[in-house]
């Protein structure tokens, strides 16, 4: 199983980091913990965002450049859905913002599909998906009634169906274009839209896999001492938590 990054910006370089400069200790921290782990792992971007990593290029084993300016709409996560559509054989997709510190179980790398972990919509803090699906009821009505449960978060994805993830890419990227002109409208829909493609459209997709979840819906590790860590939101510019990050990259430069 081989390790994949996706680093497409937009107009945003920082990816919601402080600066570029945080933004690229942690794709590089990011790759090199992947690397260490899996033996292999693949940048998917393009020209620019080649031209970013240049310092340390020489940690991807291969650069794709796979993300033009004229496929990616400005909701964020289709250039994920575009990398996964693209492999060809079994893989991990980490966001950049995410450090495995220790090797994953044989078992859950051996499994369909894992990710992350479930997100409860029942939970205050999860309620956005609701808020979202009712805004833009016609818009998404296809994925209305996907699951009135849960969603899951995509940090990391694990995949060794094939079958499953260019399925799920392919209905992703027809919705997408379909509603691609409601990212533009708000800071809330630039921001929801993406993450209901992404994190709640999948669900649709898991019937008689086998799936497996690094954490449960409260994020304590189903797999015992599993050292992880995911910047998830405004954790990504807090200035404690990217010192350590700067750190921990010299450590390993």
């Amino acid at each position: 199983m081989k390790a994949v990054h996706t680093l497409y910006l937009g107009q945003d370089k920082t990816a919601r980091f402080n600066s570029v400069s945080d933004m690229l200790a942690s794709t590089e921290l990011s790759a090199r913990l992947a690397k260490k782990h899996f033996g292999r792992i693949e940048l998917y971007t393009n020209a620019e965002g080649k031209e970013l990593v240049n310092g340390f290029a020489n940690v991807y084993d291969k650069i794709h450049l796979s993300h033009t300016s004229e496929i990616i709409p400005e909701g964020w996560t289709y250039s994920k859905i575009l990398t996964y559509s693209l492999q060809k054989e079994p893989f991990i997709h980490l966001d950049n913002d995410v450090f495995l510190f220790d090797p994953l179980p044989e078992d859950i790398l051996n499994t369909d599909v894992f990710f992350q972990n479930v997100e409860a919509l029942t939970k205050e803090c999860h309620h956005f998906y609701w808020h979202t699906a009712k805004e833009f009821k016609t818009e998404l009505a296809d994925i209305q009634p996907i699951c009135p449960a849960y969603a899951i978060n995509t940090g990391v994805l694990g995949c060794n169906n094939l079958k499953f993830i260019k399925s799920y890419a392919k209905e992703a990227k027809k919705l997408y274009s379909r509603i691609a002109e409601h990212c533009y409208t708000s800071d809330f829909t630039r921001i929801h839209i993406p993450i209901l493609m992404e994190q709640q459209l999948i669900v649709s997709h898991l019937a008689d896999l086998d799936v497996k979840f690094l954490f449960n819906e409260d994020f304590e590790a189903n797999y015992a001492g599993l050292k992880y860590t995911h910047l998830i939101a405004d954790s990504k510019r807090n200035p404690k938590l990217i010192d350590l990050v700067h750190n921990r990259l010299k450590e390993l430069q």
